[in-house]
This record gives C-alpha cells, structure tokens and sequence, in this order.
C-alpha cells in the first residue's frame, strides 16, 4: 500500500496525520525502514538513499557501545587508519592549531594509522569513553505508539530509535573545506563502528521523497516546482500489487 502525503497533512489534516502515526507504529519492532531521495539540511546538497531498523533504544546504545569500549581498550594490536583534511604552510608544514591563516593557507588532505599505545589513540579512547558515561540528554518527546513520537513543545512527529543499517549517496553534495586534529578525527572513526554511531532519529517532516517499511510507502506529494504541494487535503491511497 502507498500512502501519499503533503507536509502540510501533517499539522492540519487530523486524519491524515492519524493514518500516519498508525502505519508507523504498526509497522514490525525490529523491522527495516528505508527512505528513498533525503536531503538533510547540513548535507550540503546530498541526496541519500538510507535504510534504518527500528527499535534500538538510545540508553541500550549507549550500553552496547560502552561494553564494545571496553574490548577495544583491552586491544592490545588495535590499529586505526584516518584521512583528515589539515591547512598546511607552503613548505607543507601542517598547521597543529587545524585552522586557516596567511601563513597555513593551503588546504590538503593526510592518511594516518594510529596504534593502540599512541598518546593520540589512548587520547582519542578517553574521550570516547567521557561521552558515553556522560551522555548528551535527550530531549522528552512524547510517544504516540512503536516508535513514533512527537515534540508536543512544536508539534512535529518524529520516527525515533533506529539504527543505521546503509547509506547510498544518489548526489553528491557541495561540501566545503574541513579541517579536524587527529584526535577529534580518530574519535569519530572510533564512535562510528559503535551502536551510538549508528543510532539516529527522523522528522516526518524533513526532505525526502519516500519513506517504505512494514509493507507500506509513505510518499511526500510534490508540485511541479517540486516543492510540497500545500493545497493537498486528504490522504491518497494506492494499492500495489507485487508480481
């Protein structure tokens, strides 16, 4: 079943909105979510194609991840390779305060491996270790079944508990310049292959085309400007009928 939407369904079309909420929240614990043409508003022009699994809860990320720290402290042949981008003099010193001037203007790009007992790894490891034993809060949004809640503060809902399975690039986006030291970089090398790397949350009203899980799309109707057609009133449903 494809259940077509327009943004504007989603704050004033009641039944529209319920009808939302309940395919989400029907849809399998556990189950794969995927969303098809996101365009997230600090991805500089990306266009993504991701799948996620609902139902990881943000505490047993945490959880998970600091269990997993453990194993990889006790690693004593842990080896970690990062490129990260550095602002370099015209010697091609690399600039250790990771920031632009007329002295360090030229940008560039370095490959470092990092091994368990060097001062930038066991650096990097401890600041992977303070965040998950001092988590960020998370905000108390209000849950209105399986995995949908909704900010009541601003009244948008959001799927939420979902884990990062893929990520397919369809465009590429503009993306500027970044410098980063190697800890910061080794940091987030570290953090991505852990359960609170993957963990991710979703506005039903951000940018995208399609969103498919439990047998069903949900589909954002577009006008010809391909902007969200605001005049839509009622939900559309289309049966599909697979081969």
């Amino acid at each position: 079943m494809e259940i077509i939407y327009s943004k504007s369904d989603l704050t004033d079309n009641a039944v529209a909105r319920e009808t939302l909420i309940k395919v989400i929240a029907d849809s399998k614990h556990g189950g794969f979510m995927r969303i098809n043409g996101f365009k997230s508003k600090g991805g500089h022009g990306e266009i993504q194609d991701t799948t996620y699994c609902k139902g990881i809860s943000y505490p047993n990320a945490v959880k998970k991840s600091l269990e997993l720290l453990e194993a990889v402290e006790k690693d004593a042949d842990l080896s970690i390779t990062i490129t990260r981008g550095v602002w370099k003099d015209v010697n091609g010193k690399v600039n250790p305060t990771n920031r632009k001037s007329k002295v360090f203007s030229v940008s560039d790009k370095v490959t470092e491996t990092y091994s368990a007992d060097s001062d930038t790894m066991l650096e990097a490891l401890a600041k992977v270790r303070k965040g998950l034993e001092n988590p960020r809060p998370t905000k108390d949004y209000t849950s209105l079944g399986n995995g949908i809640f909704v900010d009541e503060a601003t009244d948008t809902l959001f799927v939420r508990d979902l884990r990062l399975v893929s990520k397919t690039v369809v465009v590429k986006g503009d993306y500027p310049f970044k410098a980063s030291g190697a800890v910061t970089s080794l940091k987030g090398a570290i953090e991505r292959d852990m359960p609170i790397g993957k963990y991710r949350q979703f506005r039903l009203d951000a940018d995208f085309d399609k969103i498919a899980l439990g047998g069903n799309e949900l589909s954002v109707k577009s006008g010809i400007s391909g902007k969200t057609a605001q005049e839509k009133e009622t939900v559309e449903v289309k049966e599909t009928v697979e081969a």
